[in-house]
């Protein structure tokens, strides 16, 4: 009897696992591709860039990056400090996201096992990917239904552990733009990917980094819930 209890829980289990939404979290797939860049240079290292560039796939027309003085980040294993925008391993990114379509960016929150550094190897390409493939569950989604999702980057070299701590510590950091996944995989069984928003390939571009970033839409949603939950606290 217990033997059978024991298989009914963890049938039961992966029953709930697999009903949770889940998508792949990878910025390089057929049809897919961005990259993402360091701060520019002069006037622009406060200014942050959105779009889709030339060598994206789909390809856009941004060429804002290069005429600001960006480079993407990663591409090799070299270099020290918050300027070593080559050095893949100095740098994280984490996908945020949400249940429900058209979600804002303060709403989202940082998904568990979803961050990664980038590609520290040379060769074409490698620079301005990060370097992950894998299946993530979104908390809160179902399979079928909708999620909002995005990334952040950011120097995590110097200790930041997360995006919100590397925007409190002035340290270049980033946010790209939102986007809505029609429809939630369940588990490994085709999940969609941050290109795959239906209709079209999303809304997800390549970002850029701000040297001193301002205090992000993520990172103010994150410090008025903890404001509320301190002023409850303290009741």
């Amino acid at each position: 009897m217990k033997k059978t209890l024991t298989i009914v829980t963890l049938l039961a289990g992966a029953v709930g696992v697999y009903a949770q939404g889940s998508m792949e979290f990878t910025d390089y797939i057929g049809d897919f591709n961005i990259s993402i860049y360091g701060p520019g240079t002069g006037t622009h290292a406060s200014t942050q860039i959105n779009g889709s560039g030339p060598t994206d796939t789909p390809a856009g027309t941004q060429t804002g990056y290069t005429a600001a003085g960006s480079v993407k980040i990663g591409g090799s294993a070299t270099g020290t400090g918050s300027a070593a925008y080559g050095n893949g391993s100095l740098w994280t990114v984490q996908l945020y996201a949400a249940n429900g379509s058209g979600d804002a960016a303060s709403a989202l929150l940082p998904v568990s096992g979803a961050t990664a550094n980038f590609y520290t190897s040379g060769g074409t390409g490698t620079a301005g990917w990060f370097n992950v493939n894998k299946i993530v569950t979104i908390p809160g989604t179902t399979a079928g239904n909708a999620a909002t999702v995005m990334l952040a980057a950011w120097y995590s070299g110097g200790g930041a552990a997360s995006y919100a701590a590397a925007v409190a510590a002035g340290v270049p950091a980033g946010e790209s733009s939102t986007e809505t996944l029609g429809a939630m995989g369940g588990n490994q069984f085709s999940p969609p990917d941050l290109g795959a928003a239906s209709p079209g390939l999303g809304t997800i571009t390549s970002f850029s980094m701000t040297g001193v970033p301002e205090p992000s839409t993520i990172g103010l949603g994150i410090m008025g819930a903890s404001a509320f939950l301190f002023r409850r606290r303290s009741k």
